[in-house]
């Protein structure tokens, strides 16, 4: 079963995912590979072969995210920060992200960041919310570095710091998060501007006799971006 849904798969014509689907579910519901919920929540939420239904999407993300697995996890993020998402798929990966922080999950804590971010299932606490993206950070999770770049752009729960913000957005980039270079190009013109006030605050300093400080200043004032 599994050879003849990897030719289905290979092939990506409608009419192969339209056979894939069941494959699919027989072959999930036999191992309980988190790979073929993983694949059934990809094709409910993408509607290949079947008609796009979120909340069998989430269904099958969720199992497949219990069993560890990081993409089905990435794909509720993903599902979560959409504010048009269903509210009853939103309130199902709340759930789910409090059971996973409640072990410590990077995800889990990511979940939860972005819901008292959001307000979602819970009242909105900025503080809060920056508290647990730093967790969710502090173990190297992309969404995780996403979430703080949030805060630290806009001073939500910390103060308002670009520079920061977009290093955090630069570490979520480089854990593939496609939104995160967005924000960085967006914030293009902001890093031009942080870049001219260093340079007229280093022209104080230019003519310092301590040398390292002129240093510095020589070299902000070098700066390209």
């Amino acid at each position: 079963m599994k050879k003849m849904l990897g030719i289905y798969l290979t092939r990506k014509n409608e009419d192969d995912y339209q056979k894939a689907v069941p494959l699919t579910e027989k072959i999930a519901s036999i191992t309980g590979e988190a790979d073929f919920y993983r694949a059934l929540g990809a094709m409910y939420h993408l509607g290949l072969g079947c008609q796009k239904d979120s909340e069998k999407a989430v269904e099958n993300y969720i199992i497949a995210a219990e069993k560890g697995d990081l993409s089905a996890k990435n794909s509720l993020v993903n599902i979560y920060t959409d504010k048009d998402a269903p509210p009853q798929c939103r309130k199902k990966i709340h759930e789910l992200g409090c059971r996973l922080a409640e072990a410590g999950d990077a995800t889990g804590q990511c979940i939860l960041g972005i819901s008292f971010l959001d307000g979602i299932g819970c009242k909105a606490d900025y503080e809060k919310a920056f508290y647990y993206f730093e967790l969710s950070a502090a173990q190297k999770y992309a969404f995780g570095y996403y979430g703080l770049g949030i805060c630290y752009e806009h001073g939500l729960g910390c103060e308002q710091d670009n520079l920061t913000a977009i290093e955090m957005y630069a570490d979520a980039a480089d854990g593939g998060v496609q939104q995160a270079f967005e924000k960085i190009n967006s914030m293009d013109d902001v890093l031009k501007q942080e870049l001219e006030r260093g340079k007229k605050i280093a022209e104080k300093y230019i003519d310092s006799p301590d040398p390292e400080m002129h240093r510095m200043a020589r070299e902000l004032m070098d700066a390209e971006i």
